[in-house]
């Protein structure tokens, strides 16, 4: 399919070994660009530390009541609707690190 794009993600090879992140919708935070994780709770962690502010400004959120919880919320949604979407599969990882000369087993801490 020509709306799927891969990315690797060296240090879950190491921290899942049973493979249970696979198929999983890979989410990339869209204020840095930067950050991408299978792992919901990791993404909310991310916004919640390193943008805080950009949750507030950079919304199209007005008006009271929109406490950071439901922002979170809020740009995970935008996220997981983003286009072209993107799943996590542990092989594309192990491949690319097989290519390189790579040991999956030493990649990250």
């Amino acid at each position: 399919m020509s709306h799927r794009k891969r990315t690797f993600f060296p240090r879950n090879l190491k921290h899942d070994p049973d493979h249970v992140l696979d198929g999983m919708l890979v989410l990339e935070c869209f204020f840095c660009g930067r950050y991408k994780t299978p792992i919901e709770f990791d993404m909310k962690n991310h916004l919640l530390e390193l943008h805080k502010g950009k949750l507030i400004s950079a919304l199209p959120i007005r008006g009271k009541g929109f406490d950071i919880d439901y922002r979170i919320e809020f740009a995970v949604d935008i996220m997981k609707r983003k286009k072209p979407i993107e799943f996590y599969d542990h092989r594309a990882t192990q491949q690319e690190l097989e290519k390189n000369g790579l040991d999956s087993t030493k990649t990250g801490s």
